[in-house]
């Protein structure tokens, strides 16, 4: 074989490799765009796969009010809470008297850190009930301690009370309140009835315990400035 046969030989061996390479190098690179751009994600939980069941419907159906609504509350299930704002819109234009529109959206912007905008959403929501989500007036009681407007979350909670007595959260949040306040008695008042109706809760037993610990020393106090008096 002479030298100049087998350079030949030599090139079409390494053509026929370098087209082998750049074969699968496109094959490869068509798989990563088919993958990223033409095949659906796989859900990685059940939150997810609500999301992309809700996104599909109102991609089918994009002025279902319900099916925007149902998004909305899917987008805020996984953290993508200013998308879920714009959907929340959107069904608020096509239906504006529906409830727990205005509540979901006011979610949206307290995990957003707007609380002025969560309360307005809040309050939207008891207008368009007619003051009957107590749901709403939990987080404005809650907004409303927050900024130790105490008076106005006492009666935030007391209304939730009102419509539903057993609403754990509700005592919680009355007895946080009064803590705050120094009313340790009315404090143990409410975290007993969390418990009356949640016997298993720990942290409602810690917090008892502290309260029982402040009402021990309010009541020691007391009675060392009573006999003080009387001595003299």
């Amino acid at each position: 074989m002479t030298a100049r046969r087998r350079k030949r030989q030599s090139e079409k061996y390494l053509n026929y490799v370098l087209w082998l390479l750049i074969a699968g190098v496109l094959i490869f690179t068509g798989l990563i765009i088919y993958t990223v751009f033409f095949t659906k994600p796989v859900p990685r939980s059940p939150e997810e796969q609500e999301y992309f069941l809700a996104k599909e419907l109102v991609q089918k159906n994009p002025n279902n009010s319900y099916y925007l609504q149902r998004l909305a509350e899917a987008e805020y299930d996984i953290g993508k809470y200013r998308d879920a704002i714009k959907h929340y819109d959107k069904a608020i234009k096509l239906a504006p008297y529906r409830p727990m529109l205005h509540y979901g959206k006011g979610l949206c912007y307290l995990r957003l850190g707007d609380r002025k905008s969560a309360f307005k959403e809040f309050q939207e929501e008891l207008k368009v009930t007619n003051d009957m989500n107590e749901l709403a007036w939990l987080e404005i009681g809650r907004l409303y301690r927050e900024d130790k407007k105490y008076e106005d979350a006492i009666k935030s909670f007391e209304w939730v009370l009102k419509r539903a007595p057993t609403l754990t959260d509700a005592h919680y949040e009355l007895a946080e309140v009064y803590y705050d306040m120094g009313k340790y008695d009315m404090a143990r008042k409410y975290i007993l009835e969390v418990l009356r109706y949640d016997p298993t809760n720990e942290d409602a037993k810690k917090f008892l315990a502290d309260v029982e610990v402040k009402l021990k020393a309010t009541s020691k106090g007391k009675s060392e400035t009573t006999e003080t008096t009387a001595n003299k």
